[in-house]
């Protein structure tokens, strides 16, 4: 191997290591920004009617803890009965409003399939090719596909299976695939979800080649 490409491998090694951290620090400070820029002109009201002046720095400290105070007590209300009673009102309520219900339901589904830990939402992790053959996407098995999803596409058993996009794995395509050509991945759904979070970059293995996690139908 050449100086030239140590020095490159040297090079991307750094980058590789510094990708997490980078990726990390902007997201945090992406959502800082966002919370501060709409919480902030609220404190600002709430400080100046008691005659408060504070600098600028300090308002965004203060309404950034007072959020996250916020939603920590949020978090307690609805783990006690008052609160799980409220939430599902709440949520009788949403999935009586004929605009929003339809909204509000995918968006609970999406989320309550990658907040599952259990699995139960998305069964196992698999490879399917997609958008074209030869090129291996990965994806999750939802369930059964429909007869009548069968019948008109695949004419044969099929299952609904669902390719996250990266690193935003709650957009994706839902895809009806023969269960012929799905290859089925020996690692656990928070493991996958992992997989397409770091946009491919963690090892879901190091003493494992991707090719021996395919589990040939």
């Amino acid at each position: 191997m050449s100086i030239s490409q140590k020095i490159k491998k040297i090079f991307i090694a750094g980058i590789l290591s510094l990708l997490p951290i980078v990726v990390t620090v902007y997201l945090l400070y992406f959502l800082y920004n966002f919370i501060v820029s709409k919480a902030s002109p609220l404190v600002k009201k709430i400080a100046h009617q008691y005659n408060y002046d504070f600098s600028e720095y300090v308002f965004q400290i203060a309404t950034f803890i007072i959020i996250i105070l916020f939603i920590f007590l949020i978090g307690i209300f609805t783990r006690m009965y008052l609160g799980r009673l409220f939430m599902k009102m709440l949520d009788n309520i949403m999935t009586h409003i004929p605009i929003a219900r339809s909204i509000y339901n995918a968006a609970k589904q999406v989320i309550d399939s990658f907040s599952n830990t259990s699995g139960s939402s998305f069964s196992k992790v698999v490879l399917v090719e997609f958008p074209r053959r030869d090129m291996w996407m990965i994806a999750f098995l939802v369930r059964d596909a429909l007869p009548v999803m069968q019948d008109i596409s695949t004419k044969e058993e099929s299952s609904n299976v669902f390719i996250p996009t990266a690193p935003n794995p709650t957009s994706g395509f839902i895809a009806v695939v023969p269960n012929k050509d799905i290859r089925e991945l020996d690692i656990t759904v928070e493991e996958g979800v992992k997989f397409v979070l770091s946009v491919g970059i963690i090892n879901l293995d190091k003493n494992t080649d991707i090719k021996e996690l395919i589990k040939e139908k």
